[in-house]
């Protein structure tokens, strides 16, 4: 059997130590199923990891932060023809990716996007011609480019339209707003929901959980709040954790709630912009995901600001929207 040396990681230097066995410089295989073929516990063989690895640093992390095995020894444990190390440490995870592709029974004219370009992903990009791939990472990018594979940033793979992600509802607290009438001739179920109260920024419990039924039913994976002026509470907020975003005209935590650019005028502070936020039970209280900075000069009213925090809101929510959707989708 080709042993399991390299998993997805990629080969490393020590750049910190505190095990006489990994100085600093060393290049190794960092992989979390190597044990320390010397120490008490793999002599007598307990599958365990050496504790004493815990105590060195590598490069790139992840699982590369414990553990680790020195390139030198995997000749060791090879039988493998005249296969060099590195060349055995693959085969493992490409068998993994070639029987994938081979369950996905893809057509010639299907597209296909490749999400996050590890090791693995540039795997299934060498064995899908023309795919797209798709990664956060600038460098992974560049690396997946240099092999002759086209690859993109998630905001620009949604202006391509290769994302797997579709607008599943929509939902509003006012019965004749633009918004519905807009989903509704693109062919997206709108519904509206009665507040059930006159009280600004509140809900009744029963619409609170319309909302969440309704959420449910439709299988949403993500929540975009634009212009909802309603305070979210349970079951919404314990039926989608960190599944709720939403966008407010101020660079938070200053000039929450309504009117935040009068607020922001009013103070008389020179800049202002735009907030991207998780959802809590609070008014404007969630952590923050992505801002972007607006000038406020002299003389500016109202809607010369508000005007121009919205030329970044268009550009912004829908990046960190694209961001997120990648994200779920590696984590998934």
């Amino acid at each position: 059997k080709i042993p399991h040396v390299l998993g997805h990681e990629v080969c490393a230097e020590v750049i910190e130590s505190q095990d006489e066995r990994f100085p600093v410089g060393m290049r190794v295989f960092p992989h979390h199923h190597a044990p320390d073929p010397t120490s008490a516990l793999s002599k007598r063989g307990a599958e365990v990891h050496d504790p004493l690895w815990r105590a060195t640093k590598l490069v790139p992390g992840g699982m590369a932060d414990y553990f680790g095995v020195p390139a030198a020894n995997l000749t060791d444990c090879l039988d493998v023809n005249d296969l060099r190390p590195q060349e055995a440490a693959l085969i493992e995870p490409l068998a993994c990716v070639v029987k994938a592709v081979n369950r996905l029974h893809l057509r010639g004219d299907e597209t296909v996007s490749v999400i996050g370009l590890g090791v693995m992903g540039l795997m299934f990009m060498h064995l899908l011609p023309g795919a797209q791939g798709i990664d956060l990472s600038a460098s992974r990018r560049a690396w997946a480019a240099a092999q002759g594979h086209k690859a993109v940033a998630p905001e620009e793979a949604v202006k391509t339209e290769v994302i797997p992600a579709e607008i599943s509802l929509v939902i509003s607290d006012v019965k004749d707003s633009g918004v519905l009438a807009f989903a509704m001739q693109a062919g997206v179920p709108a519904i509206y929901i009665e507040p059930g109260t006159d009280k600004p920024g509140r809900l009744t419990d029963a619409a609170c959980k319309e909302i969440a039924d309704k959420l449910k039913s439709a299988r949403v994976d993500l929540i975009a709040l634009c212009g909802f002026m309603r305070i979210l509470r349970d079951p919404i907020l314990c039926d989608f954790p960190r599944k709720i975003i939403n966008i407010h005209p101020s660079l938070l935590p200053s000039f929450p709630g309504r009117n935040a650019c009068q607020q922001a005028i009013e103070a008389g502070v020179n800049e202002s912009g735009c907030t991207i936020h998780y959802v809590d039970g609070g008014v404007d209280t969630g952590e923050i995901i992505q801002q972007a900075k607006v000038p406020i000069f002299p003389g500016d009213d109202v809607f010369a600001l508000q005007k121009r925090i919205n030329e970044q809101e268009v550009l912004l929510f829908p990046q960190v929207v694209a961001s997120l959707i990648i994200q779920g989708m590696m984590t998934d």
